[in-house]
Parts: C-alpha cells; structure tokens; sequence
C-alpha cells in the first residue's frame, strides 16, 4: 500500500506514523485480473500446444493414442 502524506511534519508521537491519509493506493492486483491474465496465457498456448504437438509426433504415435482414446471412450460407454 502506498500512502502519501501532505505534511510530513504532522506525525503521530507514538509510532512516528503520519497522522492524516491523503491518497491511499494498493499496489497488490487485483486476484480477478490476475486469474484473467493467466487464463488468456493459457489459451494462447493452449491454442498453439495441441498443433505444434501433432507436428511432432510420428505418424505411429499418433495412432498408438488415437487407439488409447478409442479405448477409453469405449470402456467408458460399456460401464454407463
């Protein structure tokens, strides 16, 4: 928090601390900005991750998950 005093002659004779407020400011984020930040960096890369992925991949690893998620949607549907 920052505090700005007018007069810094005026202080408080116990703990020396200014006495009279003129402007008060908090410095700390606000958390609700914060978390939309960090919620639009993570779709940028989230946007980008899965492509770039992709690339990367062989074409034999990515059918060996394409298989995985095949199975698992399938093991999913048996038990409901």
């Amino acid at each position: 928090m920052a505090v700005e005093t007018g007069n810094r002659a005026r202080e408080c004779p116990w703990c020396h601390a200014p006495t009279r407020i003129f402007n008060e400011e908090w410095l700390v984020p606000d958390p609700a900005a914060v978390k939309a930040q960090a919620a639009e960096f993570g779709r940028q890369g989230g946007l980008v991750g899965g492509r770039i992925r992709a690339q990367r991949l062989s074409a034999k690893r990515r059918a060996e998950i394409a298989r995985q998620a095949a199975q698992a949607r399938w093991r999913r549907n048996r038990k409901g």
